[in-house]
């Protein structure tokens, strides 16, 4: 559901009657255990004792039922536990905010359990808990940061299997006081620097433990010079490119350009440089610095040229510059040593389709090796000026599709062949490319015992 559907679909139920409302969340209650259990607790928020009694047997009931949500099913369970999430925020927390954070303690402690029950391949189940260690901090803010607070905090993280706790480090400075979150700091770095020099060598499992809980400690305190030194150690920023792209972003996010940019410099591996010179951009533009930002831009472009990298280069430019800009973009991309296939994408993008036309033609067999989707967009683009470019990359499409063999793939084909029987009659000079009527009959030929595609073909009326 869109946020537009949701919202004219709300407006529709507020003008219901009651009864008839009342109704309807019964009937579906009946059947979806998730509506249940979220209208249960919606009536019962103003009794909070009633409320947590609920909650904690819908909790228990996620954390020891028998049932093993394979991945097509998973959704059921996810749905269950963003159930529960709302109801606390929106029932208890209002109420009884102390309780609202015991209960996410407790669906903290369950993690393991919960995690078990369900096949997460697709991640939604560390999403909730990235929720829930959202709605942890908002309480534990709300309430100055009680001790309890605290406690939990202490005890969720002696034990981290997952790995779904670390959101609440991550919100360290919005779950403990000031003086609590330092009192932490300070006892993690006075047990690291007791391990003895035999453990600091080599890989030590309790060792990076501790250094993975100071580092994002340290992180959320915003104490960004200690981040640093615990993290390069008085090293450069080129030997550890991970660690200096972190603390070019907590500079960034705590407002110190100037700063982070220090920890940016030129990286060997291209993958770092790229992030780095996206940082660096945020940085310029933070700074006010238009030119910085547009050379960069170019940079990024001529590192790896891109439709993207076109669009950010271009958008920054005032209007009067852009048909320079893209004259000098095309000599560049067409003069590099680029694929045909990315120069064809960026000569597109910068409205040059005749050269891009062009080069598919010359080098119709290298794009012909490309993905069916990657030539049939290509080809999408090119079929209003170019017939013949289009009706290669429509060929290297089918050909695709038909050799990976997947019958639920032949409509797609069949799809690109009534295309190209459009576009034959618009190529006059084939130059030196087969005509469609010697083409065709040859790879139909090839594939005529595929009868999930003659079926396809006959139903397409395509001979």
């Amino acid at each position: 559901m869109t946020k537009s559907e949701y919202d004219t679909l709300k407006a529709q139920l507020a003008q219901s009657a009651p009864a008839d409302l009342a109704e309807l969340i019964t009937e579906l209650a009946q059947t979806e255990d998730a509506v249940y259990a979220a209208a249960t607790a919606f009536v019962q928020r103003k009794d909070p004792k009633k409320l947590i009694k609920t909650l904690r047997a819908q909790l228990r009931g996620m954390r020891t039922g028998k049932t093993f949500y394979t991945y097509r099913i998973a959704g059921e369970f996810q749905n269950k536990l963003w159930s529960f999430l709302n109801s606390i925020d929106r029932n208890l927390r209002p109420e009884a905010p102390l309780a609202a954070l015991d209960l996410l303690g407790a669906f903290f402690e369950a993690d393991a359990q919960i995690f078990e029950r369900a096949d997460d391949s697709d991640g939604m189940i560390g999403d909730v808990y990235r929720h829930a260690a959202e709605l942890f901090a908002q309480v534990s803010e709300s309430l100055e940061y009680p001790a309890e607070a605290a406690v939990w905090l202490d005890r969720l993280l002696e034990k981290n299997d997952y790995g779904v706790r670390d959101r609440l480090l991550d919100n360290a400075n919005r779950i403990l006081t000031p003086v609590a979150l330092e009192t932490r700091i300070q006892k993690l770095r006075t047990q690291l620097e007791a391990l003895t020099p035999e453990k600091a060598n080599g890989y030590d499992r309790a060792r990076s433990a501790l250094e993975i809980k100071l580092t994002q400690l340290v992180r959320a305190s915003k104490n960004i010079e200690l981040y640093v030194e615990i993290r390069l150690q008085g090293r450069p920023p080129q030997q550890h490119p991970t660690y200096a792209i972190d603390i070019a972003k907590l500079y960034l996010e705590n407002g110190n350009a100037e700063k982070a940019l220090e920890y940016l410099p030129e990286f060997n591996d291209y993958h770092w440089n790229a992030s780095a010179t996206e940082l660096r951009i945020q940085a310029f533009e933070a700074l006010g610095d238009a030119a910085g930002v547009n050379r960069l831009r170019l940079k990024s472009f001529t590192d790896h040229p891109s439709v993207r990298g076109v669009e950010k280069y271009l958008e920054r430019l005032p209007q009067t510059e852009r048909d320079t800009a893209k004259v000098e973009l095309c000599d560049f991309i067409k003069r590099g040593d680029y694929t045909p296939t990315t120069q064809a994408e960026v000569l597109i993008a910068l409205d040059e389709a005749a050269s891009a036309a062009e080069i598919i033609c010359k080098n119709a067999a290298i794009v012909q090796d490309q993905s069916y989707y990657t030539q049939s967009e290509l080809a999408k683009a090119l079929a209003p000026t170019a017939p013949l470019a289009a009706t290669l990359l429509y060929r290297g499409a089918v050909e695709k599709t038909l050799e990976e063999a997947k019958p639920k793939n032949y409509r797609y084909a069949v799809t690109y062949l009534g295309r190209l029987l459009k576009l034959n009659n618009l190529i006059q000079d084939w130059q030196g490319h087969e005509a469609h009527e010697m083409w065709w009959p040859k790879l139909h030929a090839k594939h005529d015992r595929k009868t999930s595609l003659t079926r396809e073909l006959k139903k397409a009326g395509i001979a």
